[in-house]
């Protein structure tokens, strides 16, 4: 009876850190970039971001990051700039529809923050980077938060410019739902 019981609550207590499948609510998320073009700082966002993040911070070791955002949704607020971005010369959309993003481990920051490293896909390139995010607590899922820069010349997005900055600041509010 005794070894029986020892087995329930170490299933239990299993059963309790594994990691919980969750979706970005789409209506709710926030994928927005920043970069410097003739020195002044130009904003804009994606939009149709899909995919799945499996996570519980008890568990890391099968959480996961799964995302993709559509190439097409670029907003800048001009439209004639957005119409040149989803071209060849950037980010080509019609070739290549979706930017991507999945992790291969999460692992717990100082503060109560998490890093994401994993590998993002961008016009078929795909680079190794490391993600710095928290994760908020919210009814019935999570709002993953954080800030990462990359390179667009590493992905092929435009050409050397002396005009255009090469680094891009991303940032991103997702929120989840089981």
């Amino acid at each position: 009876m005794k070894r029986w019981f020892c087995s329930f609550i170490f299933m239990l207590t299993a059963s309790t850190a594994v990691a919980q499948l969750y979706r970005p609510v789409n209506s709710k998320n926030a994928v927005k970039f920043s970069i410097k073009n003739f020195g002044l700082t130009v904003t804009g966002s994606l939009a149709d971001l899909s995919g799945n993040i499996q996570f519980n911070t008890d568990s890391l070791a099968s959480a996961y990051i799964r995302l993709t955002v559509a190439a097409a949704t670029i907003n800048t607020g001009n439209t004639t700039r957005d119409k040149h971005l989803v071209g060849a010369e950037y980010f080509n959309a019609a070739a290549y529809p979706v930017l991507t993003f999945a992790s291969q481990t999460i692992t717990k920051a100082a503060g109560g923050s998490f890093l994401a490293e994993g590998l993002i896909t961008i016009k078929a390139v795909t680079k190794k980077i490391i993600i710095p995010f928290t994760a908020t607590p919210i009814a019935g899922g999570y709002r993953f938060s954080g800030t990462c820069k990359i390179n667009r010349l590493h992905f092929k997005v435009g050409a050397s410019s002396w005009v255009l900055g090469d680094e891009v600041t991303i940032s991103f509010n997702i929120n989840t739902v089981k």
